[in-house]
């Protein structure tokens, strides 16, 4: 999940959403942006009711994520890696 805060969120209900994260079981991550800051939630097995962050002071909207480990989903990725350790690439089911 992901807690949007408002742009007018003071530090004080930052923490006090972190606070509430952290009461519930889960790590949140604080992820500045140019225009506000929002917080990824990890460590939860199963979805979390976005209600509950609603009604916290200075939150915007809470979004739950779609799928598990997105970033490295061929959706977002469809190339397979390839990394050069000494000279050697290792990856895309071959060893050079």
């Amino acid at each position: 999940m992901l807690v949007a805060m408002k742009s007018t969120a003071t530090g004080e209900q930052i923490e006090a959403v972190n606070e509430k994260i952290r009461s519930l079981g889960y790590t949140p991550h604080v992820i500045e942006g140019a225009q506000r800051i929002a917080i990824g939630i990890t460590g939860n097995h199963e979805k979390i009711d976005p209600a509950i962050f609603l009604t916290m002071s200075g939150v915007a909207e809470a979004i739950s994520v779609s799928k598990p480990f997105k970033l490295v989903s061929r959706e977002f990725q469809p190339f397979d890696t390839e990394i050069r350790v000494n000279g050697s690439i290792i990856g895309n089911n071959t060893i050079f």
